[in-house]
C-alpha cells in the first residue's frame, strides 16, 4: 500500500468522545491526521509529516488543558533531523516517521537482524529487531497472525519499558485493491516518557 485515504475515520481518547477524523497518508514519510467535532467544522487535532518535516497540534481548551485567555494552542513542528534535539521529542514519545507504520502499515527490511518469531498464542507469533533512533536502540516487537500474515500488535520499548504499544483489530478485506486493513487501532502511549 503506497497511499491511503479516509474520510470516516474516528478519533477517541479515553474520557471523552470520539470525533470525526480524516486520514490521509503517502510513503514514505507524508501523513496527515484531523479531527473535528461532530458538530461544526471547528478542528480539534492537526498531525501530520511530508517529506521535509512534522507537526502536532491539538486544541488545549477542549482537551480541558488550556485556559480562557491563555491564547491559542501552540503547533509544535520540527524537521525530521532536528526531532531528537526539539521539546516535541517529549510531548511525542515516537518519532513521526513510524505514524504510518503504527497504523499496521509495516514494512520489513529483509536486512535488519530479527529474533524469532516466537509463539505468542494460538495462530499468533512474534519476531523483534532493535532499531536506532534519536534517544538510542529501541526494541520493535510486531505479533503476527500465522495464517493470513496480518499485523495484531506492534511494541517500542526501551531499557525503561514500553514506549508505545498499538494493537490493531477488526481486519477488512477489499477485494478491489486486494489488501486486508484494520478497521480499529487502539494506540497506548507511555505518559511522562
Amino acid at each position: 500500500i503506497q497511499r491511503l485515504q479516509t474520510v470516516r475515520a474516528q478519533l477517541s481518547v479515553q474520557g471523552f468522545p470520539s470525533i470525526p477524523a480524516d486520514i490521509a497518508l503517502e510513503r514514505p514519510h507524508r501523513f496527515r491526521l484531523r479531527a473535528h467535532l461532530p458538530f461544526g467544522t471547528a478542528q480539534q487535532v492537526d498531525m501530520g509529516s511530508n517529506d521535509e518535516l512534522f507537526w502536532f497540534w491539538v486544541n488545549d481548551r477542549i482537551a480541558g488543558v488550556g485556559l480562557p485567555g491563555s491564547g491559542p494552542s501552540p503547533v509544535i513542528f520540527a524537521r525530521h533531523l532536528e526531532f531528537a534535539r526539539t521539546p516535541a521529542r517529549q510531548r511525542l514519545p515516537i518519532e513521526p516517521k513510524w505514524l504510518i507504520e503504527i497504523l499496521g502499515l509495516i514494512s520489513l527490511d529483509p536486512s535488519a537482524g530479527y529474533e524469532g518469531p516466537f509463539s505468542v498464542g494460538p495462530d499468533r507469533v512474534a519476531i523483534r529487531t532493535s532499531l536506532p533512533t534519536s534517544r538510542g536502540h529501541l526494541v520493535r516487537t510486531i505479533t503476527l497472525d500465522t495464517r493470513y500474515g496480518l499485523v495484531h500488535e506492534q511494541q517500542l520499548a526501551d531499557a525503561t519499558g514500553v514506549l508505545v504499544r498499538a494493537t490493531t483489530s477488526g481486519h477488512r478485506y477489499y477485494k478491489e485493491t486486494d489488501v486486508t486493513l484494520p478497521r480499529h487501532i487502539a494506540l497506548q502511549l507511555a505518559p511522562d516518557r
